[in-house]
C-alpha cells in the first residue's frame, strides 16, 4: 500500500511516516560539526554559551586532523587553562556518546578519580547540552550523583571507567572502539599486582577486536617529564605544530617561549605585564595581542618533517605513523594576553620560593613542554670507596667486642646471596663473611630445591665463626627474603623447619619494600601492636603469618638501603659504620659493585612531585639486599632483647643466637 493513498491524519500514516523515519541511517556529523552544534560551556567566561572555536583556533586545527580520520590514535599535550581537557577528552568523549551512540572505555589513573571527573567535568558538558535527557534517572550517575565503574545513557551508550590501579582482570573483560585517556602520565607504569603491560597498552587492546582503521585511542595530558608516556607519544607521532603567518615578514611561525621578550628588563611583576611581547622568531617583529589573534586564526598545522612556504603552500608527507601527535603552547592560547605570561615568568625569576618548581610549572603548565629532569644523587658512594673499607682480621673472624652476628639472605630462583655482619654495643659494624650458594630448581623443582639448598646453607651457618680468641660465635638471628611470590610458601617452610630443629627462633622470612624492588611497593608501618602485628621496630615491623604458623619481618628497603651506604662514609670504628675483613686485592670487587648497584635519588614524579627514590644503575644487586637485610635483623635483635627486659647477654644466650662456645 503506497503511503500516498493512506489518509495523512490516519494512525497508520503516522505509524508508517515513523517508521520510514527511523529506518534512515542519519549522517554522522564530524567532531567540529558536532562540537559547534552541540556543546554548551557549563563554566567560566563563556558559561552557558555554545563552544565557538573562534575564541580559541587552535581546537579547529585539532577537531580537522582527527576528522580527517587519518590516525587512529589522537595525543593531545597542551597548555593549561586553555581548554584542553574540555577540548582534548570531555568533547571526544561526549561525540562518541551521543553521536555515534557507543560504548566508551574511560582511562583514569585510579578509579577513585572516576566520580570526581563525572562529577565536575563529564556530567556539567552533558547537562548543559541536549543529551541531558540521556542522563540516567536512577543508579549510578543520575542527578550528578556520584560513579563507580560506569554509567548507562537511555540512549543506548555506556561510559565504562577503567583505571591503572587493579589487577589487570579490572581492564581485560570489557571491550570497545573507543578509548579515551586523561592523565596519562600517571597510568604509565605497570602495577605490583600486574604480570601484564602497562595499563594505558592492556586498555587499547581492550579495542583488539576493531581493525585499526576503526578503532580510536585518545591520550591527554599535561606534558611531565621527557620520559613520561604523553611526550613519548607525541615524539614518536606526527609531532605536530602550529605555525602562524607573521603580520611583519609574511613567514608561518611557531613562537615559543624564548620569543616572549620585554619581560626582562621589568622592575615589577605589573612592569612585566606592560612590557611582556611576542616576537617573530623568522623578523624579530613585535607582535600585539591583536596580531597574534590574527596569527592563530590563520595557523596551519605542519606535521614533523613538512616545511610551509611564505604563501601557505605545505611541502612533505606528514612521519609514516598512527598516531596524531598534537601540541600548542601559551602562545596559541588566546584565553591569556602576552602581558600575563609575562607575569609568570617575571614572578618565577624574582618571587617564586623554589625556583626550579617555578621552572618546572612554566614549562608545563604554560609552554607544554617536560620538565628538565633534576635528579639529585643523595648518597653518592663509589664502588672503590667500599672495597678500601677494611680492617686487619680475615674472612670469617668476629671482632672480640662482638654482642650480636646478623644475616641477611637474597633468594632467587638459581642462586642465593647472603652476607653475615658480626656488631658491637656501638654499634659498629664488620662484615665476615658474604656468598652465594646454587638452587637446583631443574631436578627439584623451585619449592624442593630452594628448601633443600636453604637446609644445606644453615648447616654450614650453625658450624659458626671464631673469635680472635679462638671461641666459637653463632649467629644471633637470621632474616630471608621471601617477598618473590614464587619463593614465599619455600622460605616458610624452611624456616619453620630450622626453628623446630635448633630449638630457637632463629631464622625469619621477610620482605622488601621500596621503589628499588622487583615490583615496586609502599612501605605502610602499622601504628600499633595487635593480634597479628607482634612487634614494630625502626623501618620494619613484625606479623603473625597464621596459614603457616611463622613470624614475617617487612622491611622498608629503601630506608635501609640509605643505612647501608651511610654506614660505608662514616668513618671506620665510628658509631654507625660497617667495614669489610682484609683480602685480597680484587676478592671485594663484585661486592662492592652490587652494594653501589642502586643510587638514591631526588628526581620528579609525575602526580607525585619531588620524590626520594632508589634506581638501579647495575642488573645486580643482591648483596646490597642481602646487606641491609641483615642490617634491619641486627636492629630488631636488639631492640627485642631491650623490650623483653633482660640483660643482653644473658636474653641471646638463652636462645640459639649470639652464644660463644
Amino acid at each position: 500500500m503506497a503511503l500516498a493513498t493512506i489518509s495523512p491524519h490516519s494512525p497508520t500514516h503516522e505509524e508508517l511516516t515513523w517508521c520510514a523515519v527511523q529506518s534512515r541511517t542519519p549522517k554522522l556529523r564530524t567532531l567540529r560539526e558536532f562540537v559547534e552544534s552541540e556543546i554548551v560551556l557549563p563554566e567560566g567566561k563563556y558559561r552557558g554559551r555554545k563552544l565557538r572555536i573562534h575564541r580559541q583556533p587552535y581546537v579547529g586545527l585539532l577537531y580537522d586532523a582527527i576528522d580527517s580520520k587519518r590516525w587512529n590514535r589522537i595525543v593531545v599535550v597542551g597548555c593549561v587553562q586553555s581548554g584542553k581537557t574540555l577540548c582534548g577528552f570531555v568533547t571526544p568523549l561526549l561525540y562518541h556518546l551521543f553521536e555515534h551512540k557507543e560504548t566508551v572505555i574511560c582511562g583514569l589513573p585510579t578509579i577513585d578519580v572516576a566520580s570526581d571527573k563525572w562529577t565536575m567535568e563529564i556530567y556539567p558538558a552533558i547537562a548543559a547540552s541536549q543529551y541531558g535527557r540521556f542522563l540516567p534517572r536512577i543508579g549510578p550517575g543520575s542527578r550528578g550523583g556520584a560513579v563507580k565503574d560506569r554509567v548507562q545513557f537511555t540512549n543506548g551508550a555506556t561510559l565504562r571507567f577503567m583505571s591503572g590501579g587493579g589487577g589487570d582482570e579490572k581492564r581485560s573483560a570489557f571491550t570497545a572502539r573507543v578509548v579515551i585517556v586523561t592523565e596519562t602520565d600517571k597510568m604509565d607504569e605497570a602495577r605490583e599486582s600486574s604480570r601484564e603491560t602497562d595499563p594505558i597498552s592492556q586498555l587499547e587492546n581492550r579495542t583488539a577486536s576493531y581493525d585499526d582503521f576503526e578503532r580510536r585511542l585518545y591520550l591527554e595530558c599535561t606534558a611531565s617529564i621527557p620520559t613520561g608516556r604523553i611526550w613519548r607519544e607525541y615524539q614518536a607521532g606526527t609531532q605536530s605544530r602550529i605555525v602562524c603567518p607573521c603580520p611583519h615578514c609574511g613567514d608561518y611561525v611557531t613562537p615559543e617561549r624564548e620569543h616572549l621578550r620585554g619581560w626582562q628588563e621589568a622592575q615589577s611583576k605589573v612592569e612585566a605585564g606592560q612590557l611582556g611581547s611576542f616576537a617573530c622568531p623568522a623578523c624579530g617583529g613585535r607582535i600585539d595581542d591583536r596580531q597574534r589573534q590574527s596569527m592563530n586564526q590563520a595557523g596551519r598545522l605542519v606535521h614533523g618533517g613538512q616545511t610551509i612556504d611564505s604563501d601557505g603552500t605545505i611541502h612533505g608527507d606528514p612521519p609514516e605513523t598512527d598516531t596524531l601527535g598534537f601540541r600548542w603552547n601559551a602562545f596559541n592560547n588566546m584565553f591569556w594576553s602576552a602581558g600575563t605570561i609575562a607575569k609568570k615568568e617575571w614572578a618565577r625569576w624574582n618571587t617564586a620560593t623554589s625556583e626550579e618548581e617555578a621552572e618546572r610549572e612554566i614549562r608545563q603548565f604554560d609552554w607544554a613542554l617536560p620538565a628538565e629532569p633534576t635528579d639529585i644523587d643523595l648518597t653518592p658512594l663509589d664502588p672503590r670507596e667500599v672495597r678500601q673499607r677494611i680492617v686487619a682480621l680475615k674472612k670469617g673472624i668476629v671482632p672480640k667486642s662482638t654482642t650480636v652476628v646478623s644475616v641477611g639472605c637474597d633468594t632467587h630462583k638459581r642462586h642465593c646471596e647472603w652476607v653475615a655482619e658480626a656488631w658491637t654495643d656501638a654499634p659498629v659494624g664488620h662484615i665476615i663473611e658474604y656468598g652465594s650458594f646454587p638452587v637446583d630448581c631443574d631436578a627439584h623443582g623451585l619449592f624442593n630445591g630452594l628448601v633443600a639448598a636453604l637446609g644445606q646453607w644453615r648447616n654450614y651457618l650453625l658450624r659458626g665463626w671464631h673469635d680472635e680468641t679462638g671461641q666459637v660465635v653463632m649467629p644471633s638471628v637470621v632474616w630471608i627474603d621471601s617477598g618473590y611470590f614464587e619463593h614465599t610458601d619455600a622460605v616458610y617452610e624452611f624456616c619453620k623447619q630450622a626453628n623446630a630443629a635448633c630449638g630457637s627462633t632463629l631464622f625469619f622470612p621477610s620482605k622488601g619494600y621500596g621503589t628499588g624492588q622487583k615490583r615496586v611497593t609502599s612501605y605502610n608501618a602499622p601504628t600499633k601492636i595487635n593480634q597479628d602485628v607482634r612487634f614494630i621496630g625502626q623501618e620494619y615491623y613484625l606479623s603473625r603469618i597464621r596459614r603457616a604458623g611463622i613470624f614475617l619481618a617487612h622491611v622498608n628497603a629503601d630506608h635501609w638501603k640509605s643505612e647501608v651506604h651511610q654506614a660505608f662514609t662514616i668513618p671506620a670504628g665510628d658509631p654507625g659504620s660497617l667495614v669489610l675483613w682484609e683480602g685480597s686485592p680484587n676478592e671485594h670487587d663484585e661486592y662492592s659493585n652490587q652494594i653501589t648497584a642502586e643510587k638514591k635519588l631526588e628526581k620528579y614524579i609525575p602526580g607525585r612531585g619531588e620524590q626520594v627514590v632508589w634506581e638501579r644503575i647495575r642488573r645486580n644487586n643482591h648483596y646490597l639486599d642481602a646487606t641491609y637485610t641483615a642490617m634491619a635483623a641486627r636492629h630488631y635483635i636488639v631492640e627485642a632483647a631491650k623490650k623483653r627486659g633482660g640483660r643482653k647477654d644473658e636474653w641471646f644466650a638463652a636462645r640459639q643466637g649470639g652464644r660463644r662456645r
